[in-house]
């Protein structure tokens, strides 16, 4: 049966379908760091073309699609943004450019979806939490600009924009004429009760395109108060491409909000949705952790920026040390593991399992090469650690191991063990591996 090994190779042209790691842990010792850069007098909070931005140095941010969690997308439009901070000692902003080739503004029916893009940074920069939307116990900051946001401070659109022949109701203490459809704005908010009960998607004077949020995890994502809502910006569209700015001040008095401090380097992360895609909620395009350096007036050093460094690999955890591969060897299972991989893993780990799939650019670490000699090809990696690593994920590896957290999903949530064992045979089948 082992000979069968060179017949598989032939199906590695992958149509696949998620994510990221199991093997090496983070090795690039680049230094991700967008430098916020000090400058004396007003920040143009409202000006994404201003020729102050000049003065900050642009930061590229490669991002790929969002494979962690459901629900999953596998084709983003957006592959890279550029960013640049300027601070004042007193306020923070951020530009944030990106090639998109329509301006899609409209959710009023339900095929629209909108452009939007988010900037994350944890509450507490010195508990940093998983990438992905944060964790129960350290939750993170979300600044989200949209587009159909940025077009209501022009004027509130409403579903009658969409369907100009719409029907109203006239009623006695209605100022309408019968059969007119007066605006939101002119309405009892007490009888439009998204509005009345402060949805901030149905508010019609809108005093920013920028929503204030707070995550701890996946499916927590929620809006700070009104009161609480402190986060300016501006967005513009032209020639195909997006410029949008954020900007707040340094210091907030809201428990929620990170606290910029001259000097200090924080966490910072980006998501991108382009609505001409079909991208909303959890589908969108996204990085992983990079980091922001405040600038202060003197230009004093940063504090050394955290490096990701290799870490020795994890052990085993009592649970799962030991476990062998309970199935047998055969082509059915193995052609079934490879469907599975190809389904759930090529996306990040490559068609060819060289860690060089369509989606691994902006993930750190890098999914692992199970080809690479430190790796399954290599004998170093055991069916037990592999078999861990793909049941549960990035989010259990070891407390050292972040804040360069593995991208890879907890694939127990999904697949079976029976399905995993299968995979597990593939991988070292594809490799050439003799022994598993």
């Amino acid at each position: 049966m082992r000979s069968s090994s060179w017949r598989l190779k032939g199906f590695l042209f992958v149509i696949g379908t998620i994510l990221v790691f199991i093997g090496a842990l983070p090795s690039s010792g680049e230094e991700r760091l967008l430098v916020s850069r000090f400058i004396k007098g007003e920040l143009p909070v409202h000006d994404p073309n201003s020729p102050l931005w000049k003065e900050s140095k642009p930061y590229p941010v490669l991002l790929s699609a969002q494979v962690v969690s459901k629900p999953r997308i596998y084709k983003t439009a957006a592959r890279k943004v550029t960013v640049r901070s300027l601070n004042n000692g007193g306020e923070i902003a951020f530009l944030i450019e990106w090639e998109d080739p329509s301006n899609s503004a409209g959710v009023l029916r339900h095929q629209e979806y909108r452009d939007a893009i988010a900037l994350q940074f944890p509450v507490d920069p010195r508990k940093t939490p998983y990438f992905a939307m944060g964790e129960k116990d350290r939750m993170v900051n979300i600044w989200q600009w949209k587009a159909d946001w940025e077009t209501d401070l022009l004027g509130f659109k409403d579903i009658e924009e969409r369907y100009p022949g719409m029907a109203s109701d006239s009623y006695p203490f209605s100022q309408a004429k019968p059969g007119q459809v007066l605006p939101a704005p002119q309405h009892d908010r007490t009888f439009l009760t998204a509005w009345g009960s402060g949805n901030p998607l149905s508010t019609p004077n809108r005093p920013s395109p920028v929503e204030d949020l707070n995550a701890g995890g996946f499916g927590s994502l929620t809006s700070q108060p009104d009161k609480q809502q402190n986060v300016a910006g501006r967005g513009v569209w032209s020639g195909g491409k997006w410029k949008v700015v954020m900007a707040r001040k340094m210091a907030s008095p809201d428990s929620g909000d990170v606290q910029f401090k001259a000097g200090a380097v924080i966490p910072i992360a980006f998501a991108v949705w382009d609505g001409a895609n079909g991208e909303r909620g959890g589908e969108k395009a996204v990085s992983g952790w990079h980091y922001l350096g405040i600038e202060t007036p003197k230009k004093m050093a940063f504090r050394p920026v955290p490096k990701p460094v290799t870490f020795p690999r994890p052990p085993v955890p009592a649970a799962y040390k030991g476990m062998k591969n309970p199935l047998p060897l055969t082509l059915e299972n193995i052609e079934e593991g490879r469907k599975l991989y190809d389904n759930n893993c090529s996306f990040c780990h490559g068609g060819n399992l060289d860690g060089k799939g369509p989606e691994a650019d902006a993930f750190l670490p890098s999914p692992a090469a199970f080809t690479d000699k430190k790796s399954i090809a290599g004998g170093k990696l055991s069916e037990d650690f592999v078999f861990w690593r793909i049941k549960e994920g990035g989010r259990a590896l070891p407390e050292k191991h972040t804040p360069w957290h593995s991208a890879m999903p907890a694939w127990k949530e999904e697949l079976t063990d029976e399905e995993i064992w299968k995979i597990v045979m593939y991988l070292y089948e594809f490799v050439g591996v003799p022994k598993r």
